[in-house]
């Protein structure tokens, strides 16, 4: 519903927060974003309450990572294993525990052999809990990223979990109507935006740049509708 309200809407009904607010909802990134591989591992993950992922797949660990959110990868093929759906990720779950294993010890899933002693990092799970469904844009995810629970909670795009402030807020939901209404491409690259081929990127002070130059809200609309 925010990012969805016009920019006049938002500024009318935006609630006063102060700075711990903010830090909770942009910058404390408790939501740990993984890939599940196909349908049929998603099912016995949600069966059971758990996920694993190889230890040497990460690097490291965010420390204070309270929750998992499960993206479902895109798969073409004709496969009975496959997702039928086009959302990135419709479920997360909060975490009770985690820790390492050989990866012959998870009795859920079958081994490959020779991975037997390979070790896994393994997280026990509270229930699976419905989200969004978020919407995959241009990409999905790598193996794994970050995002915090708020930003969660309320993204209908996989652009909208690495927000960084109200500002962007602001700003994405202009650009993503003029994509919208345009019918041209929005792209998250290079910490900004590519609508076409202009680039937009909100700085950590709050100023927006057009194609490197300064511009405030207004002047943004205005150049690029």
């Amino acid at each position: 519903k925010i990012i969805n309200e016009s920019y006049m809407e938002a500024i009318n009904n935006n609630p006063v927060f102060d700075e711990e607010d903010d830090y909770y909802k942009f910058k404390n990134k408790n939501v740990m974003i993984v890939n599940t591989k196909d349908k049929n591992h998603f099912d016995i993950y949600k069966k059971n309450r758990f996920y694993h992922i190889p230890k040497k797949s990460l690097s490291k660990l965010n420390i204070g990572v309270e929750y998992l959110a499960f993206y479902q990868p895109i798969d073409n093929s004709s496969s009975d294993n496959k997702f039928n759906n086009d959302f990135g990720i419709e479920y997360y779950a909060k975490i009770k525990d985690y820790y390492e294993y050989e990866r012959g010890s998870c009795k859920e899933i079958k081994c490959k052999n020779g991975k037997e002693k390979d070790i896994y990092l393994r997280f026990e799970l509270e229930e699976f809990k419905s989200i969004g469904p978020i919407n995959r844009v241009e990409y999905g995810t790598r193996t794994l990223n970050y995002t915090t629970l708020y930003l969660l909670k309320i993204a209908t795009t996989m652009h909208e979990l690495y927000l960084n402030s109200r500002r962007e807020i602001d700003v994405y939901k202009i650009l993503k109507k003029i994509s919208k209404d345009k019918n041209i491409n929005l792209k998250k690259e290079n910490n900004g935006y590519y609508l076409e081929n202009d680039f937009i990127k909100i700085l950590d002070n709050g100023d927006i740049k057009l194609n490197g130059n300064k511009v405030n809200i207004t002047e943004l609309i205005y150049l690029l509708k």
